[in-house]
């Protein structure tokens, strides 16, 4: 089961709890500044929180991690390597204009570089990293259910594709590179949802390629005038 969990400030950011319910265990990504609802879910149905995966380290998806860690000394908290450091920085994860928000060490905290797969809570997820929003922007794949989460990497807002907010790609970072990783492993993935880090969730790939051809469509008309 997959438990949407939305703010209804930060652009509508994303927090999932994917739960094992035949043995009482949950798997969350991101926390989205939903820490309050995140706890209070786990007790209400008696789940006990294993892993935390971070999609990448932008304050509107992390703000919270320390709550829900306390509340759960035990928890694996998974994050790329590049996208350790914006834990402890308000200006690297973007909170310094607004509410800055940082994290004191956890020893909670478990890095990874490249591509890694595990089974937690008796599901089985890869870790995919995907540079581009961020350093250290993951996808999540939870083959057992045919959900991968995105994060940043893509989402839809009214009805129209955004590709990790480009103004916003690392250096050396190429667009157009950016946009085709998704469509080229989307040829595998063509029976999975989608779960983005902000706005319409989940998402067909159906949806994301009629999308995805309007802007391409787009993109090419305003390059053509």
């Amino acid at each position: 089961m997959i438990k949407i969990l939305t703010h209804k400030q930060n652009n509508k950011a994303h927090a999932y709890l994917v739960s094992n319910d035949e043995i009482k265990e949950a798997v969350l990504i991101d926390v989205a500044n939903e820490e309050e609802a995140i706890l209070k879910y786990l007790k209400d149905n008696e789940l006990t929180l294993t892993n935390i995966l971070i999609t990448h380290g932008h304050a509107t998806h992390i703000k919270g991690l320390d709550k829900v860690i306390d509340a759960n000394p035990d928890v694996k908290v998974w994050i790329h390597s590049d996208d350790h450091e914006l834990i402890h920085d308000s200006k690297k994860n973007l909170s310094n204009k607004t509410e800055p928000w940082t994290m004191e060490f956890r020893k909670n905290i478990k890095n990874f570089t490249k591509e890694k797969s595990l089974t937690m809570s008796g599901m089985h997820v890869k870790m995919k990293p995907n540079p581009g929003h961020s350093r250290g922007s993951c996808f999540y794949d939870f083959s057992d259910i045919k959900a991968l989460f995105t994060g940043d990497y893509v989402y839809i807002n009214n009805n129209e594709i955004c590709y990790g907010n480009h103004k916003m790609l690392q250096p050396g970072t190429s667009y157009i590179k950016f946009r085709r990783t998704l469509f080229n492993m989307d040829v595998r993935y063509m029976a999975y949802k989608i779960y983005p880090g902000h706005f319409d969730t989940p998402i067909t790939n159906e949806r994301l390629d009629k999308l995805d051809k309007d802007w391409f469509k787009k993109t090419k008309q305003k390059r053509n005038r």
